[in-house]
């Protein structure tokens, strides 16, 4: 049977119609304990992603080079976009400096932007329903 409503396939167990579904952060799925406990988020440019921000390496030989975050390109010279380090005026107002350009600015770059967040899937499944007779359901 599908239901009507979602356009799930139902399985007929005796004269009761069960079926369950989840979503990818149900607390029962193994997807969902395979998660990285935490997730990056920048405050600049709103992206969150699992993978920590790092662009900074170091070659076989010990010297540093970098991932663009621009391109994705490696390159042993320091990406401007990555030049931006927190500085603060002799009245204490914080701004930011970029050590490559030597450019200043007020706003916070994106390369400083990223937070660590502790990842907590939703507390049960709103999405699992079991049901019994479901009017909802029709038979292929």
């Amino acid at each position: 049977m599908i239901s009507a409503k979602t356009g799930l396939v139902v399985v007929l167990v005796g004269v009761a119609a069960l079926y369950k579904f989840y979503t990818p952060t149900d607390k029962s799925s193994t997807l969902a304990h395979s998660l990285p406990e935490y997730y990056w988020y920048n405050e600049v440019t709103g992206k969150t992603q699992w993978e920590e921000p790092i662009y900074e390496y170091e070659s076989e030989d010990g010297e540093t080079y970098w991932i663009d975050p621009d391109t994705g390109k490696a390159t042993w010279d320091k990406p401007e976009s990555l030049g931006w380090i927190l500085a603060e005026e002799s009245g204490g107002k914080i701004y930011y400096w970029n050590d490559v350009t030597e450019a200043s600015q007020w706003d916070k770059p994106a390369n400083l932007g990223w937070m660590k967040v502790k990842y907590e899937p939703p507390s049960g499944n709103e999405y699992a329903k079991d049901t019994e007779g479901d009017s909802d359901m029709t038979e292929l």
